[in-house]
């Protein structure tokens, strides 16, 4: 765990004593439901927030409010939507450099692409130099120390 992350634990843990009982369980429910995901799930939550953080509060509101829409809807018709966007986004083809539109029921959000980065090459043994050459009485142990 980094510093960061480390900081925002502890400003949790210090501030959960004065805490409603309702929002220490909100707290637990959020800490379990975080420790059952995997590292590539967390990293995936890690960065979605990082995008809706970068969106402008009034898209960032109305967002939350499409959310709000979308969370009353019946369980058949979240599948449906869910289903639906599934297989739009199966169906695109995926061109490299392009930029990424991360969906969210009711909203798009558009993320410049990642940048490309080439793998770390091996060096070439052209890079190294020959040891140097050490000339000179060589000293084994102590044969020349003081008696």
């Amino acid at each position: 765990m980094d510093s960061v992350q480390r900081d925002k634990w502890l400003r949790i843990v210090a501030r959960y004593p004065s805490m409603t009982p309702d929002e220490q369980d909100r707290i637990q429910r959020r800490m379990a439901n975080w420790a059952g995901l995997t590292p590539d799930q967390r990293q995936k939550a890690r960065d979605r927030y990082r995008t809706l953080r970068a969106v402008p509060a009034d898209q960032r509101s109305a967002l939350a409010d499409k959310w709000r829409e979308y969370q009353d809807l019946p369980p058949d018709e979240r599948q449906r939507l869910k289903a639906a966007t599934v297989r739009g986004a199966s169906a695109k083809t995926k061109t490299p450099g392009a930029p990424v539109t991360r969906l969210v029921p009711g909203l798009a959000i558009r993320q410049a692409p990642l940048p490309q980065t080439k793998p770390p090459q091996p060096p070439s043994p052209s890079q190294f130099s020959e040891p140097p050459v050490v000339q000179g009485p060589l000293i084994h142990g102590n044969d020349h120390a003081p008696q």
